[in-house]
């Protein structure tokens, strides 16, 4: 896999924010060998696509709005409570 390539580390950074992980700027800059401004700019895409809420240092995925009402009474609906 080439991490030089903009597409190939955003792909990666947004599988990793979609299993729930947070992008640490400086750590993934080494561990992809590019600048610290490269994973800023990458970073920025992925915010600008949804798939990432910036923080300082880094991103975290973004948070998803809970179903409605409805749709999770709807889930529990036949289940046993203890």
């Amino acid at each position: 896999m080439n991490l030089n390539i903009p597409d190939t580390r955003q792909q990666v950074l947004a599988e990793r924010l979609a299993r729930g992980q947070q992008i640490v700027a400086s750590d993934v800059a080494g561990e992809f060998g590019v600048s610290l401004d490269t994973i800023r700019r990458d970073i920025l895409a992925l915010e600008a696509d949804g798939h990432a809420q910036r923080v300082r240092g880094g991103a975290v995925p973004i948070a998803r709005p809970a179903p409605p009402l409805h749709m999770r009474l709807a889930k529990g609906v036949g289940s046993t409570r203890a």
